[in-house]
């Protein structure tokens, strides 16, 4: 495909998840699992519903080696949500459940020590929600963070026709970029120059 502009990441050679979306109706974006580590808490990855979520990881890959100790985690919690009560944080060195409150506060959780090319987060224990709701919502994280790790989603824009921009006589290229953004139904963003 010519002139692709395709998403990559600033601080993660890559972010994964088990899933995204409570179910194949809801697949925002805004629920993607990149959305745990943008620093924003009203994006959320939101795992699958099925089974309460447990099982469902998301996994950051990491540029080189990272020496990580701890993670501070923050859940997605609310009363139609399932209830995350246990996590296993996995590494290159091993993996340690750790007992979690099922809350949106920040829980400091300790990781296998050493220094790892990955981290990933598991669902183990998922109590069901205290409501229903008319669709199953999965469980989720609002932000995880890394110590020494600042993750950003980023679009690189194509190169294939950057040579009919190179001459001082060009006009400077104008990138638009659609997308929906968490807070309206429809967004768009406006770059160039940079």
């Amino acid at each position: 495909i010519q002139h692709q502009t395709v998403a990559t990441f600033l601080g993660a050679k890559d972010v994964t998840a088990s899933s995204f979306g409570s179910n194949v109706l809801f697949e925002s974006p805004a629920e993607q699992p990149a959305a745990a580590l943008d620093g924003d808490p009203d994006t959320v990855w939101v795992a699958n519903a099925t089974d309460n979520s447990v099982g469902q990881w998301i996994r950051v890959g990491f540029s080189g080696a990272v020496d990580v100790s701890h993670i501070a985690l923050q859940l997605n919690a609310s009363s139609t949500t399932p209830r995350v009560t246990e996590v296993t944080i996995s590494t290159a060195h091993g993996s340690l459940r750790q007992r979690v409150v099922p809350s949106s506060t920040t829980q400091i959780l300790a990781t296998p020590a050493g220094h790892t090319r990955w981290l990933k987060v598991t669902f183990t224990k998922v109590l069901p929600p205290r409501r229903s709701s008319v669709f199953a919502l999965g469980a989720g994280i609002q932000e995880l963070t890394i110590p020494s790790v600042t993750v950003q989603k980023a679009e690189v824009v194509p190169k294939d026709e950057l040579h009919r921009f190179s001459r001082l006589t060009s006009r400077i290229p104008l990138y638009v970029f659609t997308s929906p953004t968490p807070s309206t139904t429809y967004g768009v963003a406006y770059g160039g120059n940079d």
